[in-house]
């Protein structure tokens, strides 16, 4: 059990003795030098910061926005095992990826073992970063960072500070739990992607698509366009505003299959299932709060329940994730 006090002492102390070696590190204003260079931080690249696989704490620059900016990401930390057991956590300094180790914790914490106040030791001695993050309440199996300040300390420079945004959470597997109690939510549905384009391939006995060719696609006996196999699944979740019992589905062929799996298991609970949502080859969630609802969906978890979080927040507080699932192509 963390003696979260004893920590909050220890990060404390070591921010001050971090701060205090910066300003010793910097040449005196008396003395004639040139100004030391600053800390040349970088932001990784969105093909850089694998969420895909696993849970990890990441930070972005508090303007950007990692779901559309290829650069938006400045510190990484991987949680590995049921344990959440933290990795090397990275950060990018003048184009190459330095990692660190946290050493220090202190103030209020959540899930993932994140705490308001972090510090962490670079590979230089006496070199560290501090974090000091505002944490939102957990929301299901997700942390956000509201708001907060990075700074980095590094011997014979300034130090460097920067405001960041981020989060914790995992992208797993789809859960295979019991349906569970839900209220109304707000539908949401993607966008229907066309179809590919179809390949003509040889059948006897059959009649060529309208074509403004002459040629017989299939010789004599005549042609005929065939689909493609399926390349995607579809998946779909479903509610009772009854009950608010749940069903939903993955890994089907069509979203027409994958809502009539989803009602199909919402009413043996219950007889005026709805589907408030379906995704095609991604993931779907739905969050619910006291007053509202709101449903997501996207290429992985983590967007998923941010866009439903995000939708059931404009409707009613306290949003949680109370179902989730994704199609595994």
């Amino acid at each position: 059990m963390v003696n979260r006090s004893f920590s909050g002492r220890v990060a404390r102390g070591v921010w001050w003795l971090a701060l205090g070696i910066a300003v010793l590190a910097t040449p005196s204003i008396a003395e004639p030098a040139s100004p030391p260079a600053d800390i040349d931080l970088k932001l990784f690249e969105k093909s850089e910061v694998d969420r895909s696989r696993g849970c990890s704490v990441v930070l972005w620059q508090d303007d950007r926005d990692p779901e559309k900016d290829k650069y938006a990401y400045l510190f990484v930390e991987n949680l590995a095992g049921k344990a959440h057991a933290r990795q090397p956590a990275r950060i990018k300094i003048g184009g190459a990826v330095t990692t660190m180790k946290r050493v220090a914790t202190g103030g209020k914490t959540t899930g993932y073992d994140l705490y308001e106040y972090q510090v962490y030791q670079l590979p230089a001695a006496n070199e560290f970063v501090i974090l000091q993050l505002t944490l939102a309440e957990e929301e299901g199996e997700a942390v956000d960072v509201e708001a907060g300040k990075m700074t980095v300390i590094m011997k014979g420079k300034p130090a460097f500070r920067t405001s960041v945004k981020g989060n914790a959470g995992c992208n797993t597997p789809a859960s295979t739990e019991a349906p569970v109690k839900s209220q109304a939510l707000v539908k949401a549905e993607p966008p229907v992607l066309p179809a590919p384009p179809a390949k003509p391939q040889p059948a006897a006995n059959a009649e060529p698509p309208p074509s403004s060719s002459a040629a017989s696609l299939g010789g004599a006996g005549g042609g005929a366009y065939v689909a493609p196999p399926v390349a995607v699944w579809y998946g779909a979740i479903a509610y009772s505003p009854s009950t608010r019992a749940l069903g939903w589905s993955n890994n089907q062929s069509s979203r027409q299959a994958s809502e009539n799996a989803a009602l199909a298991g919402c009413r043996k609970y219950a007889r005026d299932c709805v589907v408030p949502v379906w995704f095609k080859k991604g993931c779907g969630a739905l969050a619910a709060g006291p007053n509202g609802y709101g449903t997501g969906w996207g290429a992985g978890r983590y967007i998923a329940e941010r866009t439903a979080l995000r939708e059931c927040g404009r409707h009613t507080r306290s949003c949680a994730i109370r179902r989730w699932t994704c199609t595994s192509r």
